[in-house]
């Protein structure tokens, strides 16, 4: 049979199958639940598309997050959250059963889209749209109703806000990571954009790690080799499959992706 007639053949039986499928009785089916996006009002879980290995389970640990993005986990437990809504909550689960009771704002103002966080040294870094800001001691500060004034670690960045929002991280050479995303869906605006940078705690050493990184919402270290893996979302509007994202790994600063 040649690549024609296979061809012919397999549409011809594609056509048989869908014309016995239609002659058989129809089963009602449920309606599709609706999606809804996580920065929503009416945003609910949806954990019934999730496809997990085999011995992992999900299940909700705190309602009232609305907008919920980076999050990181204080060592007593706190779960602080950022947003793209200028407001981070803290989340407790005061008897450790695996689901909090308390959501609170943290008492701070002036923040512009804090959407990354990272806790060092009793310290909650705060990545925003256009700086990087600290709250010290946030547990201690976090008992009076007070508004907590950030500290500026690092500021003038850029302040565009597609892809502007941060992700940060501290990496195991006790530096903190961020990135600065392409302003657009597709285009090179040079530096400092499409790139990841790291800088120390005090604000001091700023410096670009890796460069044509579209925008990147992840990053996590080997714990041998201490080399850097970080995601990189592709280009929209092309649909769901394409192109696709990347995991990618930097083992040395200096790399162009």
């Amino acid at each position: 049979m040649n690549l024609f007639h296979m061809r012919h053949a397999l549409v011809t039986t594609g056509l048989l199958a869908l014309s016995t499928v239609s002659l058989l009785p129809q089963t009602p089916t449920a309606p599709a639940p609706a999606r809804t996006g996580g920065g929503m009002a009416d945003a609910r879980p949806q954990l019934d598309t999730l496809t997990l290995p085999p011995g992992f389970s999900a299940s909700v640990y705190a309602e009232g997050v609305q907008g919920a993005r980076s999050m990181t986990l204080a060592p007593d437990g706190t779960l602080f959250v950022g947003t793209r809504r200028n407001v981070i909550y803290a989340v407790a689960d005061r008897d450790r059963d695996g689901r909090a009771e308390a959501v609170r704002e943290v008492p701070t103002t002036g923040l512009r889209t804090p959407n990354g966080l990272a806790f060092r040294d009793g310290a909650l870094y705060i990545g925003e749209l256009n700086r990087i800001v600290r709250i010290d001691r946030v547990l201690d500060a976090m008992k009076g109703d007070a508004p907590l004034a950030p500290t500026v670690v690092l500021d003038g960045l850029p302040s565009e806000t597609m892809h502007g929002w941060k992700y940060i991280a501290f990496g195991p050479d006790g530096y903190l990571y961020y990135q600065i995303g392409a302003p657009c869906n597709v285009c090179d605006r040079g530096t400092p954009f499409a790139s990841i940078w790291r800088v120390k705690p005090d604000g001091t050493g700023n410096e670009l790690y890796a460069s044509g990184v579209r925008n990147s919402v992840g990053m996590t270290w080997h714990p041998d080799t201490r080399a850097l893996w970080f995601t990189e979302n592709g280009r929209d509007m092309f649909g769901d499959e394409r192109p696709n994202d990347e995991l990618n790994l930097a083992p040395r600063p200096g790399l162009p992706f």
